[in-house]
């Protein structure tokens, strides 16, 4: 039921909410609305999220004062605290995200605007990390990009692609390395909250706001008791999946396409015991790149070919700052590092698709052919390279390295870790001195690090070459540095029938 104010009872401050995943820049939005000398919104380069209750904050927009909510992203975990409105009602939603359009996002999206507000507040959009785009590029950036985000039924009345950090301060410039585009970007943020925020707030009842919210969730995520027919009836489902997807491994060749369609299968032929083993081969040794879809991995495997230098022949991977992701297979790619030679292989992330919130049954069937297909024709697997990209370590993290170290490869890999996006702190190695204790607390561990930049950054004839090409030229030694001390020359093999067999009930419970 929704209830207008009266003139009487009409609110100093219009309320604008900001939410997102955790690490969109929120908090740094936020910070550009607010006057200068203002007490700031708590921004962090940490692992672990630094908002976990909703914080509000005044600001002026051409004369009109405005509170704007500051929330923990959804994917922060169990502390996370949303504030269901405030005296006033909502006046505006503000989804912030950064890189790619995945499942997370489309929930977060679902969960505030149809499910808090039940589509009845005005919703529009900002896009962080715009900062590498062209000058006339954030623009294009939504126009090139909007249809991903209609195919997922997320519609927006207005959006900003934006800048949210001024980037280094550059000495010889003397200012900020992003200054220009991020105060650009403060006017950007600015008129769409007064343009597209609505006079009168909406608002709703406590008892119904609770009811209504608890039957939407129910229905989107098919919340179901564990001892109810619908839930044992999926998981169920699930197991045949997974069942038939070993059964067919086993039988199919090589370079044959599995389809995941829920056919009869003998859950009595999977077996519960895994079985590897290690062996020389005179191939170079398999490397395999896994994270997150827009974390940086085939950035990564261009830093590694020498591709983003002038006159490079090398294949380059392909890479994209599009919404949607660039690689829809597993691609191997020949590197050189001090003489001996590797194969690295890019993956698809795994919240390409849209089948689940960690990874999609057709992700799952893209990779459990690439271990086919190391252990039986190529070696085995010799190292994995888990990607992610700064700052935070969410549950989406914790399952995506569960899945590969101990679901795949049953721990028997060597794993090390590439921490990209770092290129505007002043000292990238600081990151994990203060960050290591929060993959400790979530049971992940690492034989070798490398906090990089993967990108080069704008290229600025003040300053005479590209904004981070120190740090990028520094980053492709850290990496190549972590394969020569952490790939051993013999791969580790998984038996017929193994493949998946352990993954399956970790994905189950």
């Amino acid at each position: 039921m929704m209830q207008i104010f009266k003139p009487s009872e009409k609110p100093k401050e219009k309320n604008v909410i900001l939410f997102g995943s955790t690490g969109s820049g929120k908090s740094s939005v936020v910070n550009m609305l607010l006057a200068p000398g203002s007490a700031k919104a708590t921004v962090s380069s940490k692992a672990t999220g630094c908002t976990f209750q909703s914080e509000s904050y005044i600001v002026e927009v051409e004369n009109t004062k405005y509170k704007v909510w500051d929330t923990a992203g959804f994917d922060e975990g169990g502390e996370g605290k949303v504030s269901k409105s405030d005296s006033g009602g909502v006046s505006l939603l503000v989804f912030v995200m950064k890189g790619r359009v995945t499942n997370t996002a489309q929930q977060n999206y679902e969960m505030f605007y149809r499910g808090f507000c039940e589509a009845k507040v005005p919703v529009v959009i900002v896009v962080t990390g715009m900062e590498e785009e062209n000058e006339d590029g954030d623009s294009r950036w939504w126009e090139a990009n909007r249809r991903y985000f209609d195919a997922r039924k997320m519609f927006f009345e207005g959006a900003a692609c934006i800048t949210s950090t001024k980037g280094l301060y550059v000495k010889k410039l003397e200012c900020h390395v992003y200054q220009d585009v991020y105060d650009t970007s403060i006017a950007m943020v600015r008129g769409l909250i007064s343009q597209h925020c609505a006079e009168e707030g909406w608002r709703k009842e406590p008892t119904a706001w609770a009811l209504q919210f608890w039957k939407w969730a129910s229905k989107f995520f098919k919340v179901k008791s564990k001892h109810s027919p619908g839930f044992m009836l999926e998981r169920t489902k699930t197991k045949m999946i997974m069942g038939e997807t070993i059964e067919r491994l086993d039988e199919a060749p090589s370079n044959s396409v599995l389809d995941m369609n829920f056919k009869k299968a003998s859950l009595s032929r999977v077996k519960t015991q895994v079985f590897g083993h290690r062996t020389k081969s005179d191939v170079e040794p398999n490397i395999v790149l896994f994270g997150t879809t827009g974390c940086g991995k085939s950035s990564v495997v261009n830093m590694l070919l020498g591709a983003n230098k002038e006159g490079a022949e090398e294949p380059r991977a392909k890479v994209s700052s599009s919404a949607k992701g660039c690689i829809s297979e597993s691609k191997p790619y020949l590197v050189d590092c001090e003489g001996k030679s590797y194969k690295v292989w890019d993956t698809t992330g795994l919240d390409e698709g849209i089948e689940g919130t960690v990874a999609s049954l057709e992700a799952f069937d893209k990779l459990c052919t690439l271990i086919k297909h190391l252990s039986r024709r190529n070696g085995g697997v010799s190292l994995l390279m888990f990607v992610m990209k700064a700052p935070r370590v969410t549950e989406t993290t914790r399952r995506n390295y569960q899945m590969f170290y101990e679901g795949f490869c049953e721990k028997q890999v060597p794993v090390v870790i590439v921490i990209t996006g770092l290129e505007n702190e002043q000292h990238m190695d600081y990151w994990w001195m203060s960050n290591e204790h929060v993959f400790r607390e979530k049971q992940m561990h690492f034989e070798g690090t490398a906090c990089i930049s993967a990108i080069m950054g704008r290229y600025n004839a003040e300053i005479g070459g590209r904004a981070h090409q120190e740090a990028y030229d520094a980053s492709v030694l850290k990496v190549k540095g972590l394969i020569i001390d952490h790939c051993p020359t013999d791969g580790w093999k998984k038996v017929k029938l193994a493949i998946a067999a352990l993954f399956i009930p970790k994905l189950m419970t």
